[in-house]
């Protein structure tokens, strides 16, 4: 088949996905389909069909290792000339002309459902979840509030926003960015004494925090594909909790 794997973009997450997108190419080239990884942010200027793309930059092996901290999206931006769209040029067209999308994205557009939304409409086939599913999950609070009214059991929270009053707090909480993944931003609390060093550290990535108590345990993942669930992992960080730097600095994220 001919595979688009979309990768990069501009969120926090961006390297995060680079790595991925890079392992899962090298997978899907191993099974004999002719793979495009593409980075969704910056694109390809001078071509607009796949085969065109693929004769010019395909690579029989990938390889992307995720730095110890985050990307600097303001230095991303100027190096493409303060693009406002978060869909690079030709983007659309070249994944309209392939068989299948492959998203390796990690937040933004990419996890939110906007992007599966505008594949929808533009008629484009991708893996993964439909745009109503990315939208649920990737918002903690509509999680959160979908799992309470089901009668999930789940940790007691609270919202808040930076342009309110800060709600009471009962320590010790765990600070999350209410639309934020691998863990970039989640702080824990364990008294007031860290509150305005927590605050500084999430206002620049989200307007919206989730407050949610503390819960000491073990922690387990689950992944569904379908209606068939994965085989149960023991997540055991070898210091802290599961954090960036853990989670993509212990492995390298080598191919």
């Amino acid at each position: 088949m001919r595979m688009v794997v979309l990768a990069g973009g501009l969120s926090d997450e961006r390297d995060v996905s680079l790595a991925s997108g890079a392992q899962i190419s090298n997978a899907l080239v191993s099974k004999n389909h002719d793979v495009l990884l593409l980075d969704i942010y910056k694109g390809l200027q001078d071509v607009s069909d796949f085969e065109s793309a693929y004769k010019k930059y395909r690579k029989e092996t990938y390889t992307y290792n995720v730095p110890k901290e985050k990307p600097n999206l303001e230095v991303l931006r100027k190096q493409q000339n303060n693009q406002k769209s978060l869909i690079g040029p030709n983007v659309l067209e070249i994944c309209q002309d392939a068989d299948i999308c492959f998203l390796a994205l990690h937040g933004g557009i990419g996890e939110n459902g906007q992007l599966q939304a505008l594949f929808d409409i533009y008629g484009i086939q991708y893996t993964g979840s439909s745009y109503e599913g990315s939208l649920l999950a990737m918002n903690k609070i509509i999680s959160k509030e979908l799992m309470a009214f089901n009668g999930i059991k789940t940790p007691k929270w609270d919202i808040y926003n930076f342009d309110k009053e800060l709600p009471e707090i009962n320590y010790p909480v765990v600070f999350k960015p209410n639309d934020n993944g691998s863990s970039i931003g989640v702080v824990i609390l364990n008294n007031s004494d860290e509150l305005h060093k927590a605050l500084e550290e999430i206002k620049d990535i989200s307007n919206t925090i989730l407050i949610e108590e503390k819960i000491d345990g073990r922690e387990f993942s689950v992944g569904i594909i379908g209606n068939a669930a994965l085989p149960v992992i023991e997540i055991i960080p070898k210091k802290g909790f599961f954090d960036y730097q853990s989670k993509y600095q212990e492995i390298r994220n080598t191919v």
